[in-house]
């Protein structure tokens, strides 16, 4: 409901800020995880790699330990893509005069 009232004000910012904690919530994420994902593992030696791993297993407790995510119900997951997809028509559509408030 907030993102779709910061959408009719114009307040793209707000919007996108709403949307990123409805799909990523307060998930813990170490600095390091991202790396993996990267494949920011190719010249790591092995005990670089345990520590790689040893973080990402940490991070993963640390957000089941937690509060689920609502993205992972997959019906919620459509409904908060398509909010997503309406706030950057919106944007295209209906830009704000002020320009720090479309991002």
């Amino acid at each position: 409901e907030q993102m779709c009232c910061e959408i009719m004000k114009r307040e793209y910012t707000l919007a996108s800020q709403v949307y990123m904690q409805l799909a990523i919530g307060n998930a813990a994420w170490l600095m390091e995880v991202p790396t993996l994902m990267e494949g920011g593992m190719g010249g790591a030696s092995g005990k670089e790699r345990g520590n790689f791993f040893k973080q990402a297993r940490t991070a993963a407790k640390l957000n089941r330990a937690g509060r689920s995510n609502p993205m992972d119900d997959g019906e919620v997951r459509q409904h908060i893509v398509a909010l997503k997809r309406l706030l950057t028509v919106a944007q295209v559509i209906l830009p704000n005069q002020d320009v720090s408030k479309n991002t």
